[in-house]
């Protein structure tokens, strides 16, 4: 009977070992390995509409967007956030975005956008946005 017990007792053992071990494989060495933008090279595009500010994020390979987001600045007088202060876009997995937009007076007559860090906190209005942001991609449209 204890050695009947024991033969149960070590095949249990063996299996978790070998469950552990497929596990271990998989997570550090199978799992797909999702690189950060600032990795790599990264290309914000967008389109300026009345509506919204849409456009995608381009990268070499598949990144987390989840650490990132675009935020909007137009510029008049000075660099404001737009469409407000605190408004920010999400990026989807495929690197599109999107960002409600509104017309306000004075019309801007530049609109740029950045890919910035999640958790930055972007001020309502700058004078250099470049500096100031230290976005990791920008693009920049004049708009009139």
């Amino acid at each position: 009977m204890e050695k009947g017990r024991a033969i149960i007792v070590a095949s249990v053992f063996i299996g978790v070992l070998a469950l552990v071990g497929v596990l271990s494989w998989w997570i550090f060495i199978e799992k797909p390995h999702r690189t950060s933008i600032t990795e790599i090279r990264a290309e914000i595009q967008f389109e300026w509409g009345p509506d919204v500010i849409s456009g995608k994020i381009i990268t070499e390979k598949p990144c987390n967007y989840d650490e990132y987001k675009v935020v909007a600045y137009v510029k008049t007088d000075i660099w404001y956030a737009h469409p407000w202060t605190g408004a920010f876009a999400s990026i989807n997995k495929d690197g599109s975005w999107e960002l409600e937009s509104v017309n306000r007076m004075p019309l801007p007559t530049q609109v740029e956008v950045f890919l910035i860090d999640k958790d930055c906190i972007p001020p309502p209005l700058v004078e250099d946005p470049l500096e100031e942001l230290k976005p990791i991609a920008s693009s920049l449209k004049s708009i009139r």
